[in-house]
């Protein structure tokens, strides 16, 4: 049997949302792509107990939860999940892959394991076939804070 390799998505959802039906589609083509994948979904606490009151698909299609509890000063909004992603790396052991639940998976992703980089990421591509620059609201950001604008491709982190 092939390295069971770890691939990783991060949701906040209120358990029966779009976000929550966009991962599973997800979570199904990277199983159906990669079926010795081991697949990991880290949430907010909260958005893992909104999965299990509304016994979401989702978790059938993984293989493990894992509940990241927020600080209670931790802004609200879209933070949280932000703050899951920080969690990552100190709550999963070894190599993975951490996926966008906007994804579609269509071949096989062992190639990507086998880079001996500490750190990889894929530009955005969007469909286009063509690496896509930062977008334009995000360099008004740039621009007020005086900050140099990126000179390499935009690498979607979520």
């Amino acid at each position: 049997m092939p390295e069971r390799r770890t691939c990783c998505y991060c949701l906040t959802t209120e358990g029966a949302d779009i976000h929550a039906a966009m991962t599973l589609v997800s979570a199904v083509s990277l199983r159906l792509a990669n079926p010795h994948c081991r697949i990991v979904l880290a949430a907010d606490a909260p958005s893992a107990r909104a999965l299990h009151t509304h016994a979401h698909p989702l978790l059938q299609a993984v293989d493990e939860i894992l509940p990241v509890e927020i600080p209670g000063d931790a802004p609200g909004g879209g933070w949280s999940n932000r703050f899951v992603k920080t969690q990552l790396r100190q709550r999963l052991h070894g190599d993975f892959l951490y996926l966008d639940g906007d994804t579609f998976i269509t071949g096989a992703l062992d190639p990507v394991f086998t880079d001996s980089a500490d750190f990889a990421a894929g530009t955005n591509h969007n469909g286009s076939g063509r690496p896509e620059p930062v977008f334009e609201h995000e360099l008004k950001v740039f621009d007020r804070l005086d900050w140099a604008r990126p000179s390499t491709p935009y690498v979607n982190g979520g």
